[in-house]
């Protein structure tokens, strides 16, 4: 046999690693029979409801720009520039804490639990964010600021909660040749679509309360957050582990320094390609209705508001192109390096004629704009959790991906500020020079994995032998007994 698949340390044949046949026949009789309809069944339940997770953390890192014009009209005094920022960053850098502690935790402890704990801290940062009040303003922006902050550790939490499941989910012969397409639905579709939903919801509410009683309007915006992720929770609770994490987990003493040695280079490329796309992607979406409120495109919130709804739209056939491009011989590699370079591209062209656009054909400036976008999705956007969920075994996935994503809502959190500083003076708004540079890691860092997840893992399960670590407690061993409920 001479299997090959290329790993973060080169191209690599399983006859060539020692040991490695007899291991892979072991395995191949203890774990490989079918599986049962119950494991079926919940595998293609976890890769919708981890979709219908992620569309309702892309929902609650939208709504709050939206909100914000609202609480800018009610509180033109108190509402200011430090609190406003301090509102748009708080869910970000909730969500870098809650991909760090639930990347390990997922790992470490399990699938299931993550989901539940996301879950429950989600909804309560939903709730008390809604419920924001103090015997002062300033009292009720930071009550507001720190249940933000709460959502954000439960939005932030679903990335490696949602992204190992689906992945996982994703790896059986039937959908493996489409996993790129699915993950990108998931990861990246569904948060587009919470985005868009994050414009359309306001609208509704605002025209549902004839453009008044403001108050209300901003509130019932945030509590709406909740629903999304209550609903799908039974659902979810019954999710059956995947049978890659059942086999292959590694819940104590986790030898970091090995995984450093051999996996350094992925978690570095996927990192920075991650900080990239959400430096760049991130305030274009969050801020778009903003942008139109600031060259005074609408008379009235519900028309700033609309037109940010529709660029954020122009998101999601990106993502469906992106998707599809990485199934087929293009790959993931070579897919993300041609979208970051075409949005380089069109970037320069606003950037240069951005004044001219803006003053004398603002239609065209908006089409260019929502094409700008649309780019960004069909290779960063669309490829980058698939990527770096597939950079790393099912015994660390949680952690390589939460790790990726932190990096990347870093990088949106910095870009936020950078894209305020840039709308203040009026100016070019495009970062076509971080799109290049993404075009370069991509192409000089990224190796396609498109192979059975069960491959990458025994080979790392070797690695572990050959650095003389003990694997007999990883997963469910031959031998080692397995309750009613785990089979």
């Amino acid at each position: 046999m001479d299997t090959k698949t290329k790993e973060p340390f080169g191209e690599v044949a399983l006859s060539q690693v020692p040991s490695i046949e007899a291991h892979q026949d072991l395995d191949a009789e203890s774990y490989d029979a079918p599986p049962s309809r119950r494991q079926r069944i919940s595998a293609i339940a976890s890769v919708f409801f981890a979709g219908i997770a992620i569309l309702s953390d892309g929902y609650n890192g939208a709504i709050v720009g939206n909100v914000e014009l609202i609480l800018l009209q009610l509180y033109p005094i108190s509402f200011t520039s430090d609190i406003y920022t301090r509102t748009s960053n708080a869910f970000l850098i909730g969500e870098v804490f809650g991909m760090l502690f639930f990347g390990v935790l997922v790992d470490v402890i399990g699938r299931k639990t993550g989901v539940v704990a996301t879950t429950v801290l989600l909804v309560a940062g939903c709730i008390l964010s809604a419920a924001a009040s103090g015997k002062t303003e300033t009292g009720m922006w930071w009550m507001l600021i720190v249940s933000r902050g709460l959502t954000g550790f439960g939005a932030g939490g679903e990335y490696p909660v949602s992204g190992a499941a689906a992945l996982e989910a994703a790896n059986g012969p039937t959908t493996r040749k489409h996993r790129g397409l699915l993950m990108s639905c998931v990861g990246d579709l569904m948060a587009d679509l919470g985005f868009v939903i994050g414009g359309i919801v306001p609208l509704i509410v605002l025209f549902a309360f004839h453009q008044r009683h403001l108050e209300v309007v901003w509130r019932l915006c945030l509590a709406i957050g909740a629903i999304l992720p209550l609903t799908v929770f039974w659902f979810r609770l019954k999710m059956v582990p995947s049978r890659q994490y059942e086999k292959h987990a590694l819940r104590k003493n986790i030898p970091y320094r090995i995984i450093l040695k051999h996996y350094w280079r992925p978690m570095v490329t996927t990192s920075a390609l991650f900080f990239l796309y959400d430096y760049i992607a991130w305030p274009f979406s969050l801020f778009a209705s903003n942008i139109f409120a600031h060259f005074n495109v609408g008379d009235s919130i519900w028309k700033n508001i609309a037109w940010g709804t529709l660029i954020n739209a122009f998101y999601c056939p990106g993502c469906l192109h992106g998707g599809y491009l990485a199934d087929t011989k293009i790959g993931r590699r070579r897919m993300m390096a041609i979208g970051f370079s075409l949005q380089a591209i069109l970037g320069f062209i606003i950037g240069g004629s951005f004044n001219l656009l803006v003053a004398n054909a603002f239609g065209a400036f908006v089409f260019l704009y929502a094409l700008f976008v649309a780019l960004g999705e069909v290779g960063p956007g669309s490829g980058i959790i698939l990527v770096s969920a597939e950079s790393f075994p099912t015994a660390i996935r949680g952690q390589g991906l939460g790790i990726a994503s932190a990096f990347g809502k870093a990088g949106a959190a910095i870009g936020a500020q950078v894209f305020t500083a840039i709308l203040a003076k009026y100016d070019n708004s495009s970062n076509p020079n971080k799109a290049v540079l993404g075009a370069i890691v991509a192409w000089f860092g990224l190796v396609d994995q498109r192979a059975d997840l069960e491959v990458q893992d025994r080979v790392f399960r070797q690695i572990l032998i050959d650095e003389g670590v003990d694997v007999t407690e990883m997963g469910y061993s031959p031998g080692k007994e397995i309750s009613e409920e785990e089979k």
